[in-house]
């Protein structure tokens, strides 16, 4: 006798209409509504978010999924110094993510210089949690296809690393 075993599937997105409930509801997926799906994520979970703002990214990453499914993880790095720093345009009090365009403006700046703000206290905490997930992760870049409009255009999946392995290379692609 073959027993089976379900595997709980969740999905959340604040544009989920009634029709998207309902057809994720006949394959198995539940719909879940603001933060609870956060609280879901497990060692033991599969992510999967395309297109992600940097804040929806972050708290998937404190939760250490398993898998993780998503764009390239390059916002942070450490300076000579040893400070955080982010590739996001910061503009008043609001960090933004770079884009293409913004990333080779006047505009792009690593840290907020005056020292020890909120800006930069921010900045760290965010770092730690991008350094602690990345360190126990692998990665590689799944294959460019020949167009760009799908959910899978430069999408990169992590996975727990092994004790024995090295990280992969990140230019490196799933054939």
């Amino acid at each position: 006798m073959i027993t089976q075993t379900w595997t709980p599937m969740y999905a959340q997105d604040p544009a989920y209409n009634e029709i998207d409930v309902e057809f994720l509801r006949t394959l198995g997926v539940t719909v879940v509504q603001g933060l609870e799906g956060y609280n879901l994520i497990t060692e033991n979970s599969v992510a999967y978010t395309p297109g992600a703002e940097m804040f929806v990214e972050m708290e998937v990453l404190q939760q250490q999924p398993g898998v993780l499914l998503t764009s390239r993880l390059d916002w942070y790095w450490r300076n000579e110094k040893g400070q955080a720093c982010t590739n996001r345009v910061l503009r008043g009090d609001d960090i933004l993510t770079t884009t293409n365009e913004s990333a080779n403006s006047e505009e792009l700046s690593a840290r907020d210089k005056t020292g020890d703000t909120s800006t930069n206290r921010q900045l760290e905490r965010e770092c730690q949690v991008f350094e602690t997930f990345l360190g126990a992760k692998q990665y590689v870049s799944l294959p460019q296809l020949d167009y760009k409009d799908d959910p899978f255009h430069n999408q990169y999946l992590y996975w727990r690393a092994r004790e024995d392995a090295d990280a992969m290379d990140p230019e490196s692609t799933v054939k």
